[in-house]
């Protein structure tokens, strides 16, 4: 250091604002330190132990960071980009209609030891008694999801290019 004050410092300081989700939205099973929302908009969430099917029954692995936010009454469709690749039994990410954790309808990129591995999937549970149905998963890279509400039923999608839509479930 310089006595005769000629000696110069700076500090860069860098102020980091956390982004928080919408006040419209809600997180049940929140653990904010696997969610986040990025500064360009975009929820992340890195993937937990945990399950939807027979939570209920189970409830010492409930699924994490379910994200909700109330639709209307009337017809919706919702869509997301998933950029996810399941590894592990039971690993899943998706969209969901959601009443509780006996009775909602998802739609889902998953790896399950049950259908070999990796597929994309709906899952439609009511009052605890569930039924699923997946397809092969083959697609390198992300891909679309999409839920249809149309009347009282719900319709699941997914797509390569968010165009060209190939069902993969309905409550019909």
């Amino acid at each position: 250091a310089s006595l005769d004050g000629s000696a110069k410092a700076t500090c860069k300081v860098t102020v980091k604002k956390t982004l928080e989700l919408a006040d419209h939205w809600t997180v049940i099973n929140d653990n904010p330190i696997n969610r986040r929302v990025s500064s360009n908009g975009k929820l992340i969430i890195m993937s937990e132990k945990g399950d939807l099917w027979g939570s209920s029954a189970n409830s010492k692995n409930p699924t994490r960071n379910i994200v909700l936010t109330t639709p209307t009454a009337e017809d919706f469709t919702i869509t997301t980009k998933l950029d996810f690749s399941p590894k592990v039994h039971c690993e899943s990410a998706g969209l969901i209609v959601f009443a509780d954790a006996d009775n909602y309808f998802s739609v889902m990129r998953r790896y399950h030891n049950k259908y070999g591995g990796n597929v994309i999937g709906f899952t439609n549970e009511i009052n605890g008694s569930g039924t699923e149905q997946t397809v092969p998963d083959t697609i390198a890279g992300p891909i679309y999801l999409k839920i249809e509400k149309s009347g009282e039923n719900l319709t699941g999608y997914y797509s390569v290019d968010n165009e060209n839509w190939v069902q993969i479930g309905s409550t019909q």
